[in-house]
């Protein structure tokens, strides 16, 4: 109803020229839209307005409210509902990202092999649609400088992921382990780098009827075959200690042969 429910007649025996109306009233459209929270009232009149109130972790599909028309009806093309809140999903460069964006769930962070995380690994949605944490960027990896060995050299063009880093050593040792090791996704270079191990030649067996004199058996080290009085050396009489850890010339077969004339002479002045 419009106006007042009660009418007074005027002393000259008629009535108000504006005496009350009824008027169709518009009831709550909302009542089996899922998720909406109960409006003010039930019963609206004609000029009246209302806006779609949902519950927490959901929001109106639109905010302009609804008008109450003369004839009971509701201007609005459609009506609204209440929808799922949701946060835009972060996109960057090389970044992964993985888990639901629904209101209060929670996402997970990480990158493309080869770049590394650098801000929060997580981030959660908000009601107002926005994310509790700053996107994170993907930053290349770089594992620096790779170790050095001592008694050799590493020979890298790249510290970057994938990269690898050649080991040589100095002339007098030789490689133990493998001569490579390459840039990984955590910024470590894998596997261990080798080391230089110091060229040794074997021992030289005794010689029958003479000596062996040496001044080591590392790099470049000599020995020195010598006969006894009346024996004479067949064969290399001196060798040295090479890098690939054998005694070159070979004297391994030599021998002191003996030579009957020097021997009798020896014998018997």
């Amino acid at each position: 109803m419009q106006g007042s429910g009660i009418v007074v007649c005027n002393h000259d025996g008629t009535w108000p020229e504006e005496l009350p109306r009824c008027l169709r009233a518009c009831v709550n459209p909302f009542q089996t839209t899922e998720h909406s929270l109960k409006p003010p009232k039930d019963v609206y009149q004609e000029g009246d307005e209302l806006e779609l109130q949902c519950e927490l972790g959901f929001l109106s599909s639109s905010v302009e409210p609804l008008l109450c028309l003369r004839n009971g009806s509701w201007k609005s093309e459609n009506l609204p509902v209440c929808l799922p809140a949701t946060c835009q999903p972060p996109v960057e460069n090389h970044l992964i990202v993985s888990g639901p964006n629904l209101y209060n769930s929670t996402i997970y962070f990480s990158c493309d092999l080869g770049f590394h995380l650098d801000g929060e690994s997580s981030a959660r949605c908000l009601i107002d649609g926005s994310w509790s944490a700053e996107t994170p960027t993907c930053q290349p990896v770089d594992c620096g400088g790779p170790p050095t060995i001592d008694h050799g050299r590493v020979y890298v063009n790249s510290t970057s992921y994938l990269s690898h880093a050649v080991y040589h050593c100095t002339d007098g040792y030789h490689l133990h382990g493998g001569d490579t090791t390459s840039c990984t996704d955590n910024s470590t270079w894998m596997p261990e780098p080798p080391y230089c191990e110091a060229v040794q030649c074997r021992d030289v067996i005794t010689v029958e009827n003479g000596t062996v004199q040496m001044t080591g058996n590392l790099y470049l080290d000599e020995l020195t075959l010598f006969c006894h009085q009346g024996y004479q050396v067949q064969g290399h009489s001196a060798s040295s200690c090479s890098e690939n850890g054998s005694w070159m010339p070979d004297v391994s077969d030599d021998v002191c042969f003996g030579n009957t004339e020097l021997i009798i002479n020896w014998y018997f002045p």
